[in-house]
Parts: structure tokens; C-alpha cells; sequence
């Protein structure tokens, strides 16, 4: 392998190693946090739910407009398998409501247990001085039973936000939360992620790995990776690097094949339930 290629390839290795999008790496808390240079555009399928995410565009445009109603604040329950970009597209909706409105939306990042950590004077605090805000949890799967009253509890804080404040909470175990669905219901909309389909892959790997697989035919592979997410593609991608490196050669659709069967068997072990 000449020089040339052996630098194309460590400029490709250290791409998908260090400058993978770090929306799959990062982790939260309850601070707010600012994505304002990703929007929907850098959202790959998802089709549905960004046509439903749209909706807070439109909201926040005309929030000043809104009175107290009802059916306020409003719930996104993110429901879906890991790495299926609930998270991201989360983060992306900042972006996207700049974009759309020009408005600046503060976002709040909160895990379960920190929400049940929190008392009621800071999430007053969030209604009172930060609002209009989204406020995302993560794994609401984990405030069921018993720790139903501190969603309880973080949301007669907010209730009377007149739709300042968004609420879009995330899940792996829909299952699970029949009696958070019960009680919040008529606030909530359910919005179904899965894995990306074949057409929706291929325009993935096309999008950001066309030069990666030159030689190399981007169609079968994406037939080939049915049930992985476009992170576990980048996944196959690291490894099929790895692998041809340690054989000081480009890539082959044999290294991808070994990827593939290797990424295969860890989301087998990823158990997911939507009904």
C-alpha cells in the first residue's frame, strides 16, 4: 500500500474515531445546554418524527400568543430502541427552533434520578426564570411506581407555564408506562422510533462515508445492516477500519462483513419492547 493511501486512511480512521458526532458519547445532567448549530438537516431519516418534532417550531413562534389551556404543557414521549436518535434529535430541535422562529430556547437536560434528586424550589425556578424552555428527560421509564410522584411533583411545578415549557421525555420500555400514561395522557403525544430503513442507511453511508467505500458497493452493505442504527453503521465502519489496518490494507468487504456479524450479535442482545 503506497503512501498515499496509507494517509487517505489514517485522515478516514481518525474522522470516524475522533469526530464522530458526539451527540451517541455525550452524557447529560441537569444543566442547560446549547446545541445551536444542529438542526434537522443533520438529522438522517426520522421522517415522522421530525415532521411531529416540527410542531414546537411552530409552537414557540407563537408562544407569547398562548393563555393557560388545558392541555399544557405539552409531552413528547421519545419511545424507541437505543441509538435510534431520540437524543439527538432532541438536541437538534434547538437548532431547528432558531432556525424556523429566531428564537432562543433554552434546553434542559435531565437524567431520572436527577429530576428525583431536584427540589421543588429550582424546578419552580426553571417555570419562573427560564421559561420558554424544553426540559428533556431521560429514561422517564424509571419514574414508575412509587417514583411517580416526583414527575408528580416536577410537573404541578411547571403546570401553569401557559406552554412556555415543553416536555420531551425519553424511553427504551414503553411497556412500562402504562400508569405514566394514564395520568398524563391527554398532555402526551407518542412519538415511535425505530431502525432505519434500508433506503434510509443507504442515503446515510452515501451522505458521510462515500469516499470511505469508493471501491466498494454502499447498496449491498446497506441491505446487509438490517436492525442496526446509524450508530452501530458507524460501529461497523471503526471496526472494518481496524481490522484492515492491522493487515496494513484498505478496506475490504471482507473486513465489513466481519464488522457487520460482530455488531450484529451485540444489538441481538439489546432487548427493546414497544407493546
Amino acid at each position: 500500500m503506497n503512501n498515499s493511501s496509507c494517509t487517505k486512511i489514517a485522515i478516514i480512521l481518525c474522522s470516524l474515531f475522533c469526530s464522530i458526532p458526539y451527540h451517541f458519547a455525550q452524557t447529560k445532567d441537569n444543566n442547560s445546554q446549547s446545541f445551536p448549530n444542529i438542526t434537522f438537516n443533520d438529522v438522517y431519516g426520522l421522517k415522522h418524527a421530525k415532521e411531529t418534532l416540527s410542531e414546537i417550531s411552530r409552537h414557540f413562534d407563537r408562544v407569547d400568543q398562548y393563555e393557560i389551556e388545558n392541555n399544557f404543557p405539552k409531552i413528547y414521549l421519545l419511545a424507541g430502541p437505543s441509538c435510534t436518535g431520540k437524543t439527538y434529535i432532541a438536541e437538534a430541535l434547538e437548532g431547528e427552533i432558531h432556525k424556523q422562529t429566531g428564537r432562543k430556547i433554552n434546553v434542559w437536560f435531565f437524567s431520572a434520578q436527577r429530576l428525583i434528586d431536584c427540589d421543588t424550589k429550582f424546578l419552580e425556578r426553571i417555570a419562573n426564570d427560564f421559561a420558554p424552555c424544553i426540559v428533556h428527560i431521560d429514561d422517564i421509564d424509571q419514574l414508575i411506581g412509587s417514583k411517580l410522584i416526583f414527575f408528580d411533583k416536577f410537573f404541578s411545578a411547571i403546570k401553569d407555564s401557559a406552554g412556555q415549557i415543553i416536555i420531551i421525555a425519553e424511553t427504551r420500555k414503553l411497556k412500562k408506562l402504562t400508569e405514566f400514561i394514564a395520568s398524563y395522557g391527554k398532555y402526551s403525544q407518542i412519538v415511535i422510533f425505530d431502525y432505519p430503513t434500508v433506503d434510509e442507511r443507504e442515503d446515510f453511508l452515501k451522505g458521510k462515508y462515500s469516499e470511505f467505500l469508493l471501491d466498494l458497493d454502499i447498496h449491498c452493505l446497506a441491505q446487509q445492516t438490517e436492525a442496526l442504527s446509524f450508530h452501530d453503521l458507524e460501529t461497523v465502519l471503526r471496526e472494518a477500519l481496524r481490522r484492515a489496518k492491522l493487515s496494513d490494507a484498505r478496506p475490504t468487504q471482507g473486513h465489513l462483513d466481519q464488522a457487520i456479524n460482530e455488531t450484529q450479535k451485540h444489538r441481538q442482545n439489546d432487548f427493546f419492547q414497544l407493546s
